[in-house]
């Protein structure tokens, strides 16, 4: 179940990640629209992203960890968005309301799925 929820976080952080790259899906700095994008932070979607990938076929005890620091680094994002509001966060990640609701459901799927497991630990 973990490296399923792995391979679709794998999905959505490339596929934010790389399209905020291509300038056929940005507009006026937006992708699709909705969610601001620039270089730093579609780096780290794309490094959450190929993470995801890295942890699908080891073992579960990995995708267990990859949820755990994915929550954390989402959520600290998110309460950095709700200050920020949007504004660029420490003047390096494009914020808005829409990415930050974007990082608070994954920060909070992200840690139910790294804590909710009965395996605490790589092995």
């Amino acid at each position: 179940m973990l490296r399923i929820f792995a391979i679709l976080f794998a999905i959505i952080f490339l596929l934010k990640g790389i399209l905020g790259f291509i300038p056929s899906y940005i507009v006026n700095g937006y992708l699709w629209h909705i969610f601001p994008a620039n270089f730093e932070s579609n780096v780290v979607y794309i490094v959450l992203g190929v993470l995801a990938l890295c942890v699908v076929f080891p073992k579960e005890s990995y995708a267990i960890l990859y949820f755990q620091i994915c929550g954390v680094i989402l959520g600290i994002w998110a309460v950095l968005g709700f200050v920020f509001k949007e504004n660029a966060i420490f003047g390096l990640f494009t914020n808005n309301q829409a990415n930050t609701w974007f990082h608070v459901i994954f920060a909070v799927i992200s840690l139910i799925l790294g804590y909710s497991t009965n395996e605490k630990k790589v092995s």
